[in-house]
């Protein structure tokens, strides 16, 4: 199995590459994303899920804090990769995302560690306008990732783009 962390600005297609990527894999793709034990933590809160500017500087800040009190990230990835060894049916690919520079700097060198194969991949799109009100989303770029991809076409063009990827790292 394959560990990708992904990032990419708010709507620049992530989810949609990871969707093709899984069609390439024959279904074979596991999803988590750092945020997701901060946004149920925010949840339970009272969070209704809007993802407003405010939102996304208050999930940042949660996220980093857990990570700094916790090592929440560490965890949460070690965790999913101790249910999916147990499985008869794993994934060819785990796909992470995760938008803090300092978090893909910090679980690549823990995956590095323990030896488990993962890659980083920005996915980019001419137009989209970045985020700055909060860490997670201003420095999406600042990172030099081993995988770029350029969603700048058809979807088409992206499913094939997709395709080699996946060939690339498998």
């Amino acid at each position: 199995m394959v560990i990708v962390f992904i990032n990419g600005p708010a709507t620049s297609g992530k989810d949609t590459f990871m969707e093709m990527c899984k069609k390439a894999c024959k279904g074979k793709v596991k999803t988590i994303s750092l945020a997701d034990k901060p946004k149920a933590a925010l949840s339970i809160l009272g969070w209704n899920g809007e993802k407003t500017e405010e939102f996304r500087k208050l999930l940042s800040d949660f996220k980093i804090l857990a990570d700094k009190k916790f090592n929440m990230s560490n965890q949460y990835i070690q965790e999913t990769i101790k249910v999916i060894e147990k499985r008869k049916n794993k994934p060819l690919i785990l796909f992470v995302c995760a938008r803090e520079v300092e978090d893909i700097k910090n679980c690549t060198k823990f995956l590095d560690g323990m030896d488990k194969k993962n890659v980083t991949l920005l996915i980019e799109r001419e137009g989209v306008d970045p985020i700055l009100s909060n860490v997670a989303d201003a420095q999406v770029r600042d990172y030099s990732y081993e995988f770029v991809i350029r969603n700048d076409g058809s979807l088409e063009e992206l499913q094939e783009k997709a395709n080699n990827f996946v060939r690339d790292i498998l």
